[in-house]
């Protein structure tokens, strides 16, 4: 059954409640969304919060980056230091290594015997002289100049061979010792004595 509202005024009175329901209604449904949009605030203001942590925590990894790399560079210097140290040691090693190597060559080599100066004598014949001359030259031929050896190898005063002869000058005098004079070969007996001393000479 409907009702016909016969006055206008109560017309006018029941859309103003009307009107009044919808707009408390309206209140309340504001007032429903209220808890949030706090909520959000709060999150907004959390997530503010978060940020400055994570500022302050990137603040204190870069210091902590900065004291490992301080560290890192300090370790660097020591392994720098240590490496140069070990190579050092290394070349000196390497050196004394080489050292020892010259002396073990030099006093495995054979020794010259070191002849006799040359102011000794003033010249060959007073060499040829001399009682140790006179003794080797004794001993190897006699003392014979022109005496030579049973394979015909070693000729002369000093049974020197041809490249003995001919490496001190002796083909300046003959093609052979016995060829030449007593005083030529004594000449270059003395000659390979200043250079060898009496190594040539078994008899010395």
């Amino acid at each position: 059954m409907r009702y016909r509202v016969r006055h206008p005024e109560i017309a006018a009175g029941v859309a103003l409640f009307a009107i009044v329901g919808m707009i408390s209604m309206a209140g309340t449904s504001s007032a429903a969304y209220e808890p949030y949009e706090i909520k959000k605030e709060a999150a907004a203001a959390t997530e503010r919060q978060y940020a400055e942590l994570v500022s302050d925590g990137q603040v204190a990894d870069q210091r902590r980056a900065e004291s490992l790399l301080s560290s890192k560079l300090v370790e660097g210097e020591r392994a720098a230091a240590a490496a140069e140290a070990e190579r050092q040691r290394k070349a000196a090693a390497e050196e004394a290594s080489r050292s020892a190597a010259r002396a073990a060559a030099t006093a495995a080599a054979p020794k010259k015997k070191t002849p006799a100066a040359q102011t000794s004598f003033a010249s060959s014949a007073a060499w040829a002289a001399s009682p140790k001359a006179i003794a080797v030259a004794k001993c190897e031929s006699g003392g014979n100049p022109t005496v030579v050896s049973r394979t015909g190898k070693y000729q002369g005063k000093w049974q020197m061979d041809d490249r003995f002869w001919a490496s001190y000058g002796g083909l300046a005098f003959a093609s052979d010792p016995q060829y030449a004079s007593e005083a030529q070969q004594d000449e270059v007996a003395y000659r390979g004595w200043l250079a060898r001393g009496w190594q040539p000479w078994s008899c010395a």
